[in-house]
């Protein structure tokens, strides 16, 4: 197998060619010039013909579940020989023999620099650390493909000059191969790379490549030696091996020192990216000398640890670049080739549609009945095999080196293409409909909330961390409350970090052995220290769980019920940005962060509480003896109102902590509410009994009337607090919270949430905890008039 592309491959028919030394920009059609006799123009042209019938076609085949590879390919060989090219005319002006050069190149540079990048995202400490379900797996697919294509040696469908072992050999080896860049942009594409199966899947493609890499250095050294040439086998295979030994001991330790002299949020500085976009280029310049194009840029990528600050940076600036205006000169290159009318032969041509069904059928059962093996569900197991047979750019890569080692002729490229075609437009369909994500089957049994729990009983608390900045407010939120020996709190920490420059998902459980005092400095996560400090002032009565979750911002709550979920906790604590509030943050950052707290709040198996912190009020952290937060709560009634009360009783016993509680009762309630009203004075009822006659414990009841009345008591109860908590929703309280909402800024954190989040209440910037309980209903599915007050709100 041959995974380079040779930047001499013959494209054209043996031919010679005048270049011409003019300009290559035209000198103005005014002067009767034609622009396309100029390369610059010319160039222009082609890129805006082949984006533009990119476009189109996606437009038209999206519908049909295609991915955009597929309208990619279509494109070049619209604009090839087997449709426009049908028009000599046409054909000269658009492709002309002086411009082929120079097309050509641009789209090798572009593939170049567009698996770099796909080889940035890939996490390969991730994928050393893989299972051996995932190895397995991989193994299982690469060699059922390879025996099933080996199958076909003993039957009479391979004419002559198919029936060879190079040639067999190495198209079975493409066969068994998934490689990352055809299958992560697909993933991307269908929003599946966040999923658990778009994990596995990665994460077996990185195999396959890394599996590719070695066997194409094997296969192409004993390629050599079988042809007597033992001393170009031996250095072909030496050489490689020779410039990763170097990568590893030189490129990769700086690296390293440049994301270490690289502070934390800041930007990585250009000289280190440019000195890493030059290392690109030197690494294909001397993998190209050596036989391949791609091997030396994908481990070159692997020496640079995924993510921000340099992996994210250097996809910042080549990545727009390569993957819209380079690589669409490589489909328009490729679209040259293709011309199906060159096929005489159809036994062969059959014989290789056979060879591709075959071999592609083999990868397909191996993955299907090892994943069925490890107890995967059906759907997900047939989902994982189709997106182990998809096809794409890394395959045209590879079959338009063979046409230079004369390993194949034109009839079978284009055979070879058309097989393309049809796996991955048979595939991608059946990956977007098997892999869609399906409803959430809701068991009521699973949810749990605060008010439901046994207040003697250890309390499990999942805290979200978006950023840095969240650490102090949540520390002083989580040490509120009072944790004894016997009523431990075991304390889920989930640190939330963009998938930016990654390619992999991935839910990491860290030990705590990562984070022990004797831990090395650069190594120790200041979000974990803090709340490491936090579990050892306390003596153990806080427990802290670390993990992290890197993901995209529109999947991230799906890590968060899976911890949730697994651990059995009552309360979901997630920061909520507001850009009034945060007026130096970045506004885009915001709106993510609003993103995942709006998903958490949707479906998430517990009770939630949204954070809105105002950081001016909290310049440091507060402990011990000289603790003191002090917290009011608007309590309107509802369930949402019962769980805000539920967590403040949870903190009443930890000194130096004080709870004024407003109780709004309208005159008037909605139909129905009744049930709840009298849920609504038990609680009340109880937590008065239980706080009697102590210090700091502040209970008031108000009769409003109107939302003029409201908005009067609550700015009554003053603005001297660390944090107000209330609930989410009010369906009781439905006339005045209606006319409440017209003032409101987001729903998010509902009527009163936002109002107390809001200038109009408190200028000196009080934090606030909204708490929504999970009900009998996700808030999705909910009906009736609670669902209309919801909506409204």
């Amino acid at each position: 197998m041959a995974t380079g592309f040779n930047s001499t491959t013959e494209l054209l028919p043996e031919s010679s060619v005048c270049y011409s030394l003019d300009s290559p920009w035209s000198n103005s059609i005014f002067n009767h010039n034609n622009p396309l006799h100029s390369t610059l123009p010319l160039l222009l042209l082609q890129l805006t013909l082949i984006i533009s019938l990119t476009g189109l076609l996606r437009l038209i085949l999206r519908p049909l579940s295609q991915p955009a590879i597929i309208s990619e390919i279509l494109a070049g060989i619209i604009l090839g020989p087997f449709v426009l090219g049908r028009y000599p005319q046409l054909k000269q002006k658009l492709f002309p023999p002086h411009a082929w050069t120079i097309t050509r190149t641009l789209g090798i540079v572009g593939v170049l620099f567009h698996v770099f990048n796909e080889a940035l995202r890939q996490d390969l400490k991730q994928v050393l650390n893989s299972g051996r379900k995932e190895v397995v797996i991989a193994l299982s697919g690469y060699f059922c493909a390879h025996l099933s294509v080996f199958s076909l040696l003993y039957n009479g469908y391979l004419s002559h000059d198919i029936n060879q072992m190079n040639f067999l050999d190495s198209l079975a080896t493409v066969l068994a191969l998934t490689t990352f860049p055809v299958l992560r942009p697909i993933l991307s594409e269908f929003n599946l790379s966040t999923s658990e199966l778009g994990r596995l899947s990665l994460t077996l493609s990185v195999i396959n490549t890394l599996l590719g890499t070695v066997l194409s250095m094997v296969f192409s050294s004993i390629r050599h030696a079988n042809k007597g040439e033992w001393q170009t086998g031996f250095y072909h295979f030496a050489s490689h091996v020779a410039l990763l030994i170097l990568l590893f001991t030189l490129f990769r330790p700086l690296m390293l020192w440049f994301i270490k002299k690289t502070s934390e949020g800041r930007r990585m500085p250009s000289s280190f990216i440019n000195f890493s976009m030059l290392a690109v280029m030197i690494a294909g310049l001397l993998s190209d000398m050596m036989g391949s194009l791609l091997k030396a840029p994908i481990w070159l990528a692997f020496m640079i640890p995924s993510g921000p600050p340099l992996a994210s940076a250097l996809m910042e600036k080549t990545d727009l670049l390569s993957r819209v205006v380079l690589v669409p000169f490589f489909f328009a290159t490729n679209g040259q080739r293709f011309d199906p009318r060159v096929i005489q032969d159809w036994r062969a041509f059959w014989a290789l549609q056979l060879i591709f069904v075959v071999g592609c059928t083999g990868k397909f059962l191996g993955t299907l009945l090892s994943a069925l093996y490890y107890r995967m569900p059906f759907r997900d197991s047939l989902a994982l095999a189709a997106a182990m047979s998809v096809k794409g750019i890394m395959e045209l890569v590879i079959f338009t080196d063979w046409l230079h080692f004369k390993l194949l002729d034109a009839p079978k490229l284009a055979s070879l293409e058309l097989s393309i075609l049809a796996v991955t437009a048979v595939s991608t369909p059946c990956l977007r409909i098997l892999g869609r994500r399906r409803p959430r089957k809701w068991n009521s049994s699973n949810w749990r909330s605060i008010t439901q729990s046994n207040p003697e009983a250890e309390f499990r608390l999942l805290v979200c961390i978006l950023d840095q900045d969240d650490v102090l407010s949540i520390l002083h939120l989580v040490n509120a409350y009072q944790a004894t020996r016997k009523r431990r709190a075991q304390l889920f920490l989930l640190h939330l970090v963009d998938l930016i420059g990654r390619g992999i998902p991935v839910l990491i459980p860290h030990g705590k052995s990562e984070l022990l005092p004797s831990s090395k400095p650069e190594k120790l996560n200041p979000i974990f220290s803090a709340f490491e400090n936090l579990e050892r002032k306390s003596g153990g009565c806080f427990v802290v769980h670390p993990f992290t979750s890197v993901s995209l911002y529109k999947a991230m709550h799906e890590d968060v019920y899976k911890v949730a979920s697994e651990n059995k906790v009552s309360l979901i604590i997630v920061p909520f940005p507001k850009e009034m509030i945060y007026s130096h943050s970045d506004v885009s950052d915001a709106r993510q962060g609003r993103i995942v707290a709006r998903k958490i709040l949707e479906e998430a198996p517990c009770s939630v509480g949204v954070l809105v912190d105002c950081r001016s009020t909290l310049t440091k952290m507060n402990s011990g003896a000289n603790f003191s937060y002090h917290i009011g709560l608007v309590f309107l009634g509802g369930p949402d109102d019962r769980e805000a009360l539920a967590y403040a009783s949870l903190m009443v016993d930890k000194p130096g902590v004080s709870v004024t509680v407003l109780r709004c009762i309208l005159d008037s309630h909605t139909e129905g509410f009744e049930v709840e009203r009298v849920l609504d004075d038990q609680l009340i009822g109880a937590f008065r009994l239980n706080t009697l006659n102590r210090d700091g414990i502040v209970y008031r009841e108000t009769f409003v009337k109107n939302v003029e009345d409201l908005v009067t008591s609550i700015r009554a109860m003053g603005t001297d607090f660390d944090l107000m908590m209330t609930g989410r929703h009010h369906e009781g309280h439905s006339e005045v919270v209606v006319a409440l909402s017209t003032w409101s800024e987001t729903e998010d954190l509902g009527v009163i949430g936002d109002y107390l989040s809001s200038s109009d209440f408190a200028r000196n910037s009080i934090s606030v905890l909204v708490v929504q309980q999970r009900t009998t209903l996700p808030t999705s599915v909910l009906h009736g008039n609670s669902a209309s007050s919801r909506r409204n709100t």
